[in-house]
């Protein structure tokens, strides 16, 4: 018995144990998307497209240092590329710096990005200045093309903050759905 505790404590064991929960980390495309576009920039590292997508990936996958680092890179190829501006305005965001990145939105914006291609984050960036009909605004734009989950989210979040509760909720519905749906296709929780 004191061998099985000293087993589990140190750690011995504990690869059979976990093959046998069947415990799989959950996939993460933005990681994968990221390691294909590091294999594009060991090949090619002053490829402008692959510099901005691991820019915006590693924004995404929160390591914003980086992101900013691969946005530099980029700008010293191609100091007038508009992407480049958004990139480092939605990693702003995410270091919650809303009024630096909202200037480079604007800059973005004069010289020919659509704001489609950044609204979620200048969204975001409103939300973060207690300004939700210009979030709102920018959320509605960013959704008419994907209806990505995280921008649903924030919306709903907003629209909940402003009072709108009833259409925060019908907006989460379908990811409320989509949630159960998942979880019902794996079967019931072994933690119940």
């Amino acid at each position: 018995m004191v061998a099985l505790a000293l087993a589990l404590s140190t750690g011995v064991g504990a690869a059979p144990a976990l093959a046998q929960t069947g415990f799989v980390p959950a996939a993460n495309p933005d990681a994968d998307r990221l390691a294909q576009e590091m294999r594009v920039l060991a090949a090619d590292p002053r490829d402008v497209r692959a510099l901005l997508e691991a820019g915006n990936l590693s924004a995404r996958l929160g390591d914003t240092a980086a992101a900013l680092a691969f946005f530099a890179r980029a700008e010293t190829i191609d100091p007038t590329n508009p992407r480049i501006l958004s990139g480092r305005g939605s990693t702003l965001v995410r270091m919650e710096r809303p009024g630096e990145a909202l200037r480079l939105f604007q800059t973005a914006e004069a010289r020919g990005l659509p704001a489609r291609e950044y609204a979620a984050d200048r969204g975001f960036a409103y939300d973060l200045l207690g300004q939700p009909v210009l979030a709102q605004a920018d959320y509605k734009l960013a959704l008419q093309g994907e209806r990505d989950d995280e921008t649903v989210r924030r919306y709903a979040l907003s629209l909940g903050i402003a009072g709108h509760v009833e259409e925060a909720m019908r907006q989460l519905d379908p990811l409320l759905r989509k949630a159960i749906a998942r979880r019902g296709a794996r079967g019931p929780s072994p933690w119940r």
